[in-house]
């Protein structure tokens, strides 16, 4: 809850909700994502420069400091445990180790990653693809500066470095209301396909690694419902959004 600077916690059975108060004031809480042993949730916050980490047992808050102005938006897991991040005001790609990390010590733990100069990106939504070949995993970072997805082949000399030397760009087709079409959130189903909300572009779009096909639909609200996240259904049948200027939620 970003207006209340907290953390919220609904309990299913008898209703009751809890809020837990983020400890940096104004943090704008952002991303959340439940971490793969299922005992915390790790959260970004995109003005208080941290990633955050809430113990769901006893429900302790403790924040790791990713840099002044680099604004941590979205995270995800990989299936090796790693913590990935998006810092789209620094324009770099977080990879975290959560076992490494001290509270308080600024990037221990933690690696930025930035496109080779000139090139330059905006990261917002990010998603790990496994390609089935058990060699490299694919990460595919929305590019909320321009209007295109990036694939980052996960292998160590490519992410590793400062500076992210292999990548492919796959662009959508231009937005007739706005400059750019401004990917926002990205989602993969189990077949390794790329589901991302158009911000700037008013659609959603699915992109097929194998085939390198971007298919995009537009949304019935316009011109700019203002979607920016989105959601893979369990049964992998639909994929839900959020559009923040005409309150709707839509599949």
């Amino acid at each position: 809850d970003a207006r209340t600077n907290s953390l919220g916690m609904i309990n299913l059975v008898n209703k009751k909700m809890n809020l837990y108060d983020i400890p940096t004031p104004n943090s704008a809480v952002m991303g959340i994502t439940l971490s793969p042993d299922n005992k915390s949730i790790w959260f970004a916050e995109i003005i208080g420069d941290n990633i955050g980490n809430f113990n769901i047992d006893t429900k302790k808050i403790i924040e790791y400091p990713t840099g002044k102005s680099s604004g941590p938006t979205l995270l995800t897991f990989d299936d090796d445990g790693i913590l990935w991040g998006s810092l789209s005001y620094s324009n770099e790609v977080l990879r975290i180790e959560p076992w490494a990390l001290i509270p308080g010590i600024e990037f221990n733990g933690m690696l930025k990653s930035k496109l080779k100069e000139p090139d330059m990106y905006s990261p917002f939504g990010l998603s790990i693809v496994n390609n089935n070949s058990n060699i490299n995993n694919t990460l595919f970072v929305s590019d909320h500066g321009s209007s295109r997805i990036i694939a980052i082949p996960v292998y160590n000399q490519n992410i590793l470095n400062e500076e992210i030397l292999n990548y492919t760009s796959y662009w959508t087709s231009p937005s007739n209301n706005f400059p750019n079409t401004l990917p926002s959130e990205i989602v993969s189903d189990k077949k390794g396909n790329i589901y991302f909300a158009e911000h700037g572009g008013n659609r959603i779009a699915k992109f097929a690694p194998d085939t390198k096909t971007m298919t995009e639909y537009e949304i019935p609200t316009g011109p700019l419902a203002t979607t920016g996240f989105v959601a893979l259904s369990t049964d992998n049948t639909k994929i839900w959004f959020t559009e923040w200027a005409s309150n709707n939620i839509g599949f």
